[in-house]
């Protein structure tokens, strides 16, 4: 991740907004890139203990009589996310990384979709009721890398659109767990919270993180409209126009 911020933009009011997704002239400055120290404090918040949260509050909700709707999403891109982020950096400089042998299969969904989803759901008939929401079309994690790589090529019509990134560094179990080791013991040494430990190569290295819209299309009619190309595009364009890449 980036060491500092960059200087704030000159870019005229005129100029489409690269905080509104849609480009449309609001005025605002684009926001600061992710930095080091935002990064940590992401990992200091989200991580096992989020997750428990969410399971728990869930489990809360069922006794109660008034009628509620819990949304999961899987894997959330668009513009402002700083978790693809990190792929989109590595992917403009025509690296890609991989667990495995990238065949880990994965479901996605874009912003937008997932905000249609909430909405669609908060007005479902069937009360009480736990969705997932997520683009029907599946993808490896070797796909989703170099789908982000021809992303950015696609942007910038200086750069060759090749189809693959030109280096793919696919990184095996046991160097993956050595490093989560050494990570793990130097926040336990250091006293500060992280979610690089050893428990994480089972979510790295699983065959599958997937998961099925079909009840939420039946009760409300929804089906997520942004394939993965055009989001990762879209989201590409936000990130340049934000100074991110």
């Amino acid at each position: 991740m980036p060491d500092s911020v960059p200087p704030p933009s000159r870019r005229n009011s005129a100029d489409p907004d690269p905080d509104d997704p849609r480009g449309r002239r609001t005025g605002r400055r684009p926001p600061a890139r992710p930095t080091a120290k935002t990064s940590k404090r992401t990992l200091a918040t989200h991580g096992d203990l989020k997750s428990q949260g969410k399971l728990a509050g869930e489990k809360a909700l069922a006794p109660f009589s008034f009628p509620w709707t819990v949304v999961r999403p899987p894997v959330v891109y668009g513009p402002r996310d700083t978790q693809l982020y990190r792929i989109f950096r590595l992917a403009n400089l025509g690296i890609a990384v991989v667990f495995g042998d990238g065949s880990q299969a994965l479901s996605l969904i874009f912003v937008d979709d997932l905000v249609d989803a909430l909405l669609r759901a908060a007005e479902s008939p069937v009360p009480n009721r736990v969705y997932f929401a997520a683009h029907p079309a599946v993808a490896t994690s070797r796909g989703l890398v170099t789908a982000v790589h021809q992303a950015t090529r696609s942007i910038d019509p200086t750069r060759p659109s090749d189809g693959s990134p030109r280096f793919v560094l696919p990184i095996i179990r046991p160097v993956a767990c050595g490093a989560l080791w050494i990570s793990e013991r130097a926040a336990a040494l250091t006293g500060r919270a992280t979610l690089l430990t050893l428990d994480k190569a089972n979510e790295f290295f699983a065959d599958a993180w997937v998961c099925s819209s079909a009840a939420l299309q039946r009760d409300t009619g929804w089906l997520a409209q942004w394939d993965l190309t055009r989001g990762l595009k879209l989201t590409a364009a936000w990130y340049r126009e934000a100074g991110w890449l």
